[in-house]
């Protein structure tokens, strides 16, 4: 069994992604697009420890963790279960081991 399949990655979550990106005419244009993880999960961060990956969970109040080549960005929002999260940690693939990538979230009120 794989590390992935044993972390029970059954919820779906999706990434909410804002691009600006020039008109043409000296403006610009904003655009928001959802994407959909279909496989991920979230944890409340606990407090035994002060690091996760490397990154402070003193700005974290939570955890994502998914596949390695969903796309995720710092600058995404992520949205599960009517909550909202935004992102305090670079996204970042676990030991390098093409497994399982871990995002630290906090959760916006």
């Amino acid at each position: 069994m794989g590390v992935v399949s044993s972390l029970n990655l059954r919820n779906s979550v999706s990434v909410t992604r804002t691009t600006t990106s020039p008109d043409g005419m000296g403006g610009s244009t904003t655009t928001t697009t959802t994407t959909i993880l279909p496989y991920a999960a979230i944890w409340q961060a606990g407090t035994s420890s002060p690091f996760i990956s490397d990154q402070v969970l003193a700005l974290s109040s939570h955890i994502l963790v998914c596949h390695p080549t969903d796309d995720v960005l710092f600058t995404d929002e992520i949205v599960y279960d009517g909550r909202t999260f935004e992102i305090t940690g670079h996204p970042e693939d676990v030991q390098q081991r093409g497994q399982l990538k871990v995002v630290a979230l906090k959760e916006v009120n």
